[in-house]
């Protein structure tokens, strides 16, 4: 609503301080109540305090609470009970793998001893095969000839071209008359008696085909006409490892062919049945 303020009014520095309020305001402010009137607006309060206070905890279950505490309680405990056994587990662990390390130390010298010997044999193994390697590699273009008969020249060089000349003839029987012979010898010391058995002739060829080739046309000496090629064989020139092996296959050949097996030869360190085809 208008009212009427004067420019004294708004400069003046004495009387009332200017206020403005709208109508409604200005009658409260202006016009105070009475204590009645304030008495009455503090019960009001208090009983709405009342009412809200009621209906929090009406809307509050004391029976669920009590169970939450008692939920809580209990999760704290197994929590507890749970901290205390992985303690337990920690300690009970701790004190095995201390005893484990105590054993360990004492075990240190006989486990050290026992790696030790094993490398040893390890290195005896591998020296073994690498010397076995070189033998085989020596010897992989020799052949062997047993029974054929002692030279009986008196000279050295004559007997060894009485061997020579003897070898020659003994490629022609099994028809490899394009083998040469780059080295001949007799192993082993000189017969002293008559009946002494002749030593091996090694025969050292070119080549390794001149090799297989002796080897695979020896059978032909099996069906030469001359009882002197009858009593020769030729093998492949072993090493001693090899020889030992081949012992103790021959042998078992030999048992089991007096227990009736048949058709059975030796072929590559293995004893296998011989193959027969039909026309």
């Amino acid at each position: 609503m208008p009212v009427s303020v004067s420019d004294e009014d708004l400069i003046s520095e004495s009387g009332n301080e200017l206020r403005w309020f709208c109508e409604p305001c200005f009658t409260v402010v202006m016009q105070p109540q009475s204590d009645n009137d304030i008495m009455q607006t503090l019960q009001k309060l208090t009983l709405q305090l009342s009412e809200i206070q009621e209906k929090l905890e009406a809307k509050v279950d004391c029976a669920k609470v009590d169970t939450l505490e008692k939920i809580v309680q209990g999760l704290d405990a197994r929590v507890n009970d749970g901290y205390k056994g992985v303690i337990q587990s920690v300690e009970k662990s701790t004190s095995h793998v201390a005893t484990v390390v105590e054993m360990s130390k004492l075990d240190v010298s006989a486990v050290q001893g026992c790696v030790e010997e094993v490398m040893q044999v390890q290195r005896v193994q591998s020296l073994e095969e690498k010397r076995e390697a070189e033998e085989r590699k020596k010897r992989k273009k020799n052949v062997i000839v047993y029974g054929l008969p002692e030279p009986t020249a008196a000279i050295s060089d004559d007997r060894r071209k009485e061997d020579l000349d003897r070898a020659e003839e003994l490629l022609h029987k099994i028809a490899c008359d394009d083998v040469s012979v780059k080295h001949i010898a007799r192993l082993g010391p000189p017969p002293t008696r008559p009946d002494d058995k002749p030593r091996p002739v090694k025969l050292d060829l070119m080549s390794m085909e001149s090799r297989n080739k002796v080897l695979k046309n020896a059978k032909n000496l099996r069906v030469a006409p001359e009882t002197l090629w009858k009593t020769v064989f030729i093998q492949q020139d072993f090493t001693p490892k090899e020889r030992e092996v081949r012992k103790v296959l021959v042998q078992q050949l030999k048992t089991r062919r007096t227990a009736g097996e048949t058709n059975l030869i030796l072929v590559n360190g293995n004893i296998v049945q011989k193959r027969t085809y039909e026309y």
